[in-house]
């Protein structure tokens, strides 16, 4: 199987790899180390449909997982609904074939309704007139990719643990003896009985 390309969402270089030996739904990048998940996709071009109607159902399905979106879109009330589902049920067929995913754990990550060509046909009006009618054409691309996870492995907890900031231990603060606070009375026989000591002074000098 040739090599892929996928852009980084980091600094948008292009990394090649090879989705036949793929290990991890993650591919990092050679020059800035960003994980970038790996996405399988599908597209249908020139679907006879207006942009306008397709949009309502691709964002109804943005963000839900594969299978739920199927069973919405098998019981939608809109004649564009049966066009999108072949396209994520081919996007769902290319990650299980092309990229050995898991088909259960798929997320639509990625649904773009593009504009395409305008048909432009005719049709007879009175006196001798024609008026113009526009039949608009779509382009729709699916991208499927496994939910990330957020488990934290060996060497990242190492990591943090070596560069985490250790907090110096707090201090216990001296407790002070809280002073008995003397009632006003024997406040008043200490201050009265200081006044002749000073008095005394005073005639001495």
């Amino acid at each position: 199987m040739a090599s892929e390309k996928l852009r980084c969402e980091n600094c948008g270089r292009l990394t090649r790899y090879e989705a036949k030996g793929l290990k991890s739904p993650m591919v990092d990048c050679p020059v800035c180390h960003h994980a970038t998940a790996v996405e399988a996709r599908a597209v249908a071009k020139f679907v006879i449909t207006a942009p306008r109607k397709l949009r309502l159902i691709a964002d109804a399905i943005r963000g839900k997982n594969v299978n739920e979106a199927l069973t919405w879109l098998r019981f939608a009330q809109k004649r564009a609904a049966k066009v999108v589902s072949g396209v994520v049920a081919s996007a769902k067929a290319n990650a299980e074939t092309a990229y050995q995913m898991n088909p259960d754990n798929l997320i639509i990550s990625t649904i773009l309704i593009d504009g395409g060509p305008v048909l432009k046909r005719f049709m007879p009006r009175a006196m001798g007139r024609a008026a113009m009618v526009r039949k608009r054409t779509s382009h729709i691309t699916v991208k499927v990719r496994e939910p990330i996870s957020l488990e934290k492995t060996p060497k990242t907890e190492a990591v943090s643990q070596a560069t985490a900031v250790k907090a110096p231990p707090a201090k216990a603060k001296p407790v002070k003896a809280k002073k008995e606070a003397g009632t006003t009375s024997e406040k008043k026989k200490s201050v009265a009985a200081k006044a002749p000591k000073e008095k005394k002074k005073k005639s001495e000098a």
